[in-house]
């Protein structure tokens, strides 16, 4: 049998390091080591580490003297590099789990149907109360080959969004060539992920849950910054790139599964901005952050389709669309100020949000604020020609 390796950074972890240490300590296969890595900590981290490394051989402890500075040694690359390519790497956040049946059952599933890589269901867990909030997991084993990426994608697809979870050959790792996208602070494991996946001859989920993830509310995803609206804009354009390159294109399946992935993201993010209370954010912080949401290709297709989910399958896609546009269109119209520079793209978002969220009468007062600010900057030319569409439909300007 090849060793495992499993492979942790960690920052400011004491809290849940211990936990996370055990759990490998705890697997029924014996034939690993475990590379930790204190990323410049300033708490107990460290000490941890090298407590356990002193109690167990097999725990290899590393440091970097300041947190995402990278000394030489201890990145996942060089530790793969040092280790035969028969061997298995394994990564593991520094606050989840892997229950103790992940190498055997994750192996054995590996060697059966000659994988190179391998996925397995998951664990959601609130961190706090530990109640389990949900189960992510397949009915049946999934084996993915050929066409199969391209036809089996929307059901692998949530499995390929993290690194974590998964048992890759390390002579797969050594075929992935780094974009410089994996700085990204959201997104970054989809592009390595995806950038395995698409070297792998073949893969597949494991359909049991043998990975404990642990969810924080002061986990990025549930932040709203600019990096992460930036990070989903990414994570959309790898998908992408990832089907035309493994499998020549993106079937109009998968371009449709893809908005609904998309428009998910919308809703999440949407809810994030406007329910967030944070006094330095204000109203002007939350619209800029809405702009950059809806600034976008994926975002304005998500707006105009027609039948959105409807070839994948998903029959709440228009349904939660015509929600969302409701409720941002109303929240735009709340607004009592708006920059003058950002009036033409504060009335086009709103109009475009009106007339995907069925909203007729939002539409026309959109329309109308357009008009009053081209006769305001002095445009009357443009405001006529608008003026003139609205009454062509029947609406009257007064």
């Amino acid at each position: 049998m090849p060793k495992f390796i499993f492979y942790t950074y960690a920052y400011n972890a004491e809290k849940t390091l211990e936990r996370t240490i055990k759990s490998v300590q705890a697997q029924t296969v014996t034939n690993w080591v475990y590379y930790l890595v204190d990323n410049g900590s300033t708490d107990r981290t460290g000490e941890l580490i090298r407590k356990y490394a002193e109690e167990d051989a097999r725990i290899i402890p590393l440091r970097n003297a300041k947190n995402h500075v990278w000394e030489p040694g201890n990145s996942w690359p060089y530790v793969m590099w040092q280790n035969p390519e028969e061997d298995l790497f394994c990564f593991l956040d520094a606050d989840d789990e892997y229950k103790p049946q992940f190498l055997e059952n994750m192996y054995s599933f590996m060697e059966r149907y000659h994988l190179e890589m391998a996925a397995c269901g998951n664990d959601f867990i609130e961190e706090g109360s530990m109640a389990l909030k949900r189960v992510r997991t397949l009915s049946r084993d999934l084996i993915v080959e050929d066409m199969g990426f391209s036809a089996l994608f929307p059901r692998y697809h949530e499995f390929m969004r993290t690194l974590w979870g998964k048992l890759y050959r390390i002579s797969l790792l050594r075929r992935y060539a780094f974009t410089g996208m994996e700085c990204m602070l959201y997104g970054s494991d989809t592009v390595m992920t995806l950038g395995h996946c698409k070297n792998a001859a073949r893969m597949g989920v494991l359909a049991r849950s043998l990975h404990r993830y642990y969810v924080s509310p002061a986990s990025i995803s549930y932040q709203v910054t600019s990096d992460r609206i930036n990070g989903i804009l990414a994570m959309h354009q790898v998908e992408e790139e990832f089907l035309r390159a493994k499998c020549g294109r993106v079937s109009s399946h998968n371009q449709d599964f893809l908005l609904c992935v998309f428009l998910n993201e919308l809703c999440a993010l949407s809810a994030l901005i406007l329910d967030s209370d944070i006094p330095v954010l204000g109203q002007s912080g939350k619209l800029e952050l809405i702009f950059s949401l809806f600034d976008n290709r994926p975002a304005r297709q998500v707006l105009s389709c027609e039948n959105l989910g409807k070839l994948f399958g998903f029959a709440q896609a228009m349904e939660r669309r015509t929600a969302l546009c409701s409720r941002l269109g109303n929240w735009l119209l709340t607004l009592e100020e708006v920059p003058d520079a950002r009036i033409p793209q504060y009335c086009e978002l709103g109009e475009l949000l009106c007339a995907a969220g069925n909203e007729p009468e939002g539409w026309i007062l959109f329309q109308k604020l357009r008009i009053m600010h081209l006769l305001e900057q002095g445009l009357t030319d443009a405001a006529g020609e608008k003026i003139k569409e609205l009454e062509s439909m029947g609406i009257s300007f007064s």
